[in-house]
């Protein structure tokens, strides 16, 4: 390094030195000198300073101290010459290549696609061919058949009511193809509300299930359309459904519900498409020879999607999840699976993540409220969530061992007959701590039937602050 580039760089080192950056110590000359030039050859001396090689990561420890770091060699350094210019990195992190970006993330999407297919639609597709990669069949997982179809089914029924708002469903005809996974489910629902289900399945195993579970079946679709005249027409199959021979025996009127892409493509992907006409907000009618009309529900997709996001977050975050962990455990070692369609690698891959046991410890144990802890056990929060009729609460047992006095739960709180002494000064003044009662006139000591503890007699906001004397009971 030439003298005056090992001059700059000392100076720099004990600028970040006296900034607090963890540096090598420089131990300057006898007389003082930073850098000793000799013979032309400049020479600088500093300590040394024990390191170690990080291979697997930085731990939250060690990435907190790089960013303590950073922040302070970025404040040393605020001023230095050097900064003040352009910099070509950041007008190119400002100005980013937005075509290249959408090309790379279609990529991204398009590898992600090959990897893990999540439709049965998709999942029947893959199959036709052989595979050179490893793909991952979730369609199938036990994850989203045990607790996605659940959500799934539950909000199919809802998108075809909400729909349908006009339309008696209860005790009329309903054609179901496919008694799959979905189907089974949708039959049991349907028959609840007190509809005649009828059950069409090409895989016999499917349908002896659903006649021994008290269904109609038949083997063609056309076999149960020239037996029974049904309002609704369901299809779960997820291949073609519907033939073009089917369509000249559907009656007039009919609704059609796809509930998997492929169901009815021979009226949304066909001919009949181009003469479709748009019903906005409910699907696409069709008018055919003899002057019948059939409605598609929806734009011949999965109808439970169409203009709505009907399943609820929390309902098909298990899946999604499960989704996530299957596809790291395959990125992580993607030797480990070889090519072709398989189910129990990441059934396997869930599994041993933990996600079974963190769903049914939100969900399913005995107490639980379904929502997941906010803070980690021994940290109190910060910003008082509600609960017990909506009143300020904390993450302790206050608000939970509370109950409503005969007052509305929308009253004020009473005025403190005591100084704000007996308050907590730096959160909630507002709300004095009582003998008797809680802030919000909850009465202590019985329940909400959340928790059979008593309150405590310290702060709900902050659990710090304990009066040493108490005001008399209202």
């Amino acid at each position: 390094m030439p003298s005056g580039g090992a001059k700059a760089a000392a100076d720099q080192t004990r600028l970040a030195g006296q900034n607090q950056v963890p540096v090598a110590t420089l131990r300057p000359s006898l007389d003082g000198d930073t850098v000793v030039r000799q013979g032309g050859i400049a020479v600088s001396v500093w300590e040394w300073a024990p390191g170690a090689v990080v291979q697997d990561g930085l731990n939250p420890a060690q990435q907190r101290a790089a960013g303590h770091a950073l922040g302070r060699i970025h404040t040393a350094f605020a001023g230095h010459p050097a900064g003040a210019g352009p910099s070509a990195r950041l007008t190119k992190w400002t100005n980013p290549d937005l075509a290249n970006l959408d090309a790379t993330t279609g990529k991204l999407l398009g590898i992600a696609g090959e990897r893990a297919e999540l439709t049965v639609s998709g999942i029947k597709r893959i199959a036709a061919g052989p595979l050179a990669i490893p793909v991952l069949n979730l369609a199938r997982s036990q994850v989203k058949s045990r607790l996605g179809y659940r959500e799934i089914a539950d909000s199919c029924l809802r998108r075809l009511r909400a729909l349908l708002p006009d339309r008696k469903i209860i005790g009329r005809q309903v054609l179901l193809l496919g008694h799959c996974t979905l189907g089974s489910r949708l039959a049991a629902q349907l028959r609840a509300l007190g509809c005649r289900v009828d059950v069409v399945d090409t895989d016999l195993i499917a349908l002896i299930d659903a006649a021994e579970s008290g269904f109609t079946t038949y083997r063609p679709a056309a076999q149960a359309l020239a037996a029974s005249t049904p309002f609704l027409i369901i299809g779960t199959t997820g291949e073609v459904a519907l033939t073009d021979a089917d369509l000249t025996a559907l009656p007039d009127g009919v609704f059609l519900a796809p509930f998997a892409t492929r169901d009815f493509c021979a009226l949304t992907e066909g001919p009949h498409r181009r003469a479709a006409t748009d019903i906005p907000g409910v699907g696409l009618r069709f008018t055919l020879p003899g002057g019948r009309t059939v409605t598609v529900l929806g734009d011949g997709r999965s109808m439970n999607l169409f203009e709505a996001d009907s399943i609820p977050s929390q309902g098909y975050d298990a899946y999604r999840a499960g989704t996530l962990i299957a596809a790291a455990a395959l990125c992580a070692d993607p030797d480990r699976v070889p090519a072709g369609l398989h189910t129990a690698p990441a059934d396997t891959a869930i599994t041993d993540a933990g996600l079974w046991d963190a769903y049914y410890d939100l969900y399913a144990a005995p107490g639980v409220t379904g929502r997941p802890a906010a803070h980690p056990p021994g940290r109190r929060a910060s910003v008082p969530r509600p609960s017990c009729g909506g009143r300020r609460s904390s993450d302790t047992a206050w608000p939970d061992a509370c109950t409503p006095r005969s007052s509305p739960p929308s009253a004020p709180p009473r005025p403190s007959s005591t100084p704000s002494t007996r308050t907590c000064p730096p959160h909630c003044a507002a709300f004095p701590i009582r003998s008797a009662t809680c802030p919000r006139r909850w009465r202590r000591g019985s329940t909400c039937g959340r928790s059979a503890a008593p309150p405590p007699s310290t702060c709900p906001s902050c659990a710090r602050y304990s009066p040493t004397t108490r005001p008399p009971a209202s």
